[in-house]
């Protein structure tokens, strides 16, 4: 989006998507891992915005006037996950149950969630930094130049 604590910081689909809005913890069960259908915040967020940009073309249509469209992969992540917030018994404890992830045979320990000493969990999305965000990551965590 062009607003908010995260405007022009990069995002992608399991990032931003996936993990930031907690539509992952959402759909694993309690000592799960898995990978998320690759590019389904980009698709999901890619249909908002196709909605967005028709509905600007007909009100150009109907009063000559233009619109600005934007849409984000974290916006669309909580429109996506609204049905299980909305529809639920506000009154019952949301379950916040984090999966205890396992390291699948692809695993990259750049592209994981780790579990924290206070029981928290991060998640290192390097998507396509390649090298110099590898080298960062290394330095940051002391294993680095």
């Amino acid at each position: 989006g062009s607003t908010g604590p995260e405007y022009g910081l990069p995002g992608y689909d399991v990032g931003a998507f996936w993990a930031s809005t907690g539509l992952a913890a959402s759909i694993q069960d309690p000592g799960c891992y898995g990978m998320y259908p690759g590019g389904f915040g980009d698709c999901t967020a890619a249909g908002a915005m196709t909605a967005g940009i028709l509905m600007a073309l007909r009100h150009r249509f109907l009063t000559g006037l233009g619109q600005r469209v934007e849409t984000s992969l974290s916006r669309t992540g909580l429109w996506v996950l609204s049905p299980l917030t909305c529809g639920r018994d506000m009154a019952t404890p949301v379950d916040t149950t984090v999966p205890d992830y396992s390291k699948p045979d692809n695993w990259d320990p750049l592209q994981a969630a780790y579990r924290t000493k206070d029981d928290k969990h991060v998640f290192i999305d390097h998507a396509s930094g390649g090298a110099a965000v590898r080298a960062q990551v290394a330095q940051a965590l002391g294993a680095g130049p």
